[in-house]
């Protein structure tokens, strides 16, 4: 069986409908606001009524923001868990040079006994004597059967490289 409602049957069944909703929304609520407003001022009569004393008045005043505040910081500042470092005493340490960048590749021993050293240095390759200068940033001091010494320029301290010895 197919119920077909028209749309006047169905209006009239909404305004049915809402008219009870509204009618035990009433009910439940107690009725007018006069009635909910009574309600409302019973429970403070009652612990007047079981205290003896009346309820301290508040002041509503002292809940207001005050409006010429005092900016609070930076919300957004950095912080950090890490402890404060802590000021280093003396003066700072002294300048050093940079590990030397170059590895050995080998040497050759010509006939005079001049000793010509391969190094490298990441993609580049050097052939390099004594008294010759590399990219001028180091200086060939020395060229000896186990070690190269070198001088970093721009600070002037000498390093050595190893090289192995002479067979």
């Amino acid at each position: 069986m197919t119920l077909k409602l028209t749309t006047l049957k169905r209006r009239l069944l909404l305004a049915a409908g809402l008219a009870g909703l509204t009618v035990v929304v009433m009910w439940w609520g107690g009725g007018s606001e006069q009635g909910s407003a009574r309600s409302r001022e019973e429970p403070a009569a009652q612990a007047v009524e079981e205290s003896g004393r009346p309820l301290p008045e508040v002041d509503l005043g002292k809940l207001e923001q005050k409006p010429n505040r005092e900016p609070v910081g930076d919300a957004f500042e950095t912080r950090s868990w890490a402890p404060a470092a802590e000021p280093r005493k003396g003066p700072p340490p002294p300048p050093q040079a940079p590990p030397l960048p170059f590895h050995y590749i080998g040497k050759i021993i010509e006939g005079g006994g001049r000793v010509t050293v391969f190094i490298g240095n990441q993609s580049r390759n050097y052939l390099v004597h004594e008294g010759d200068t590399i990219d001028n940033t180091y200086h060939v001091d020395a060229v000896g059967a186990d070690v190269v010494k070198l001088t970093y320029l721009p600070l002037n301290i000498q390093q050595a490289l190893r090289i192995g010895s002479a067979e």
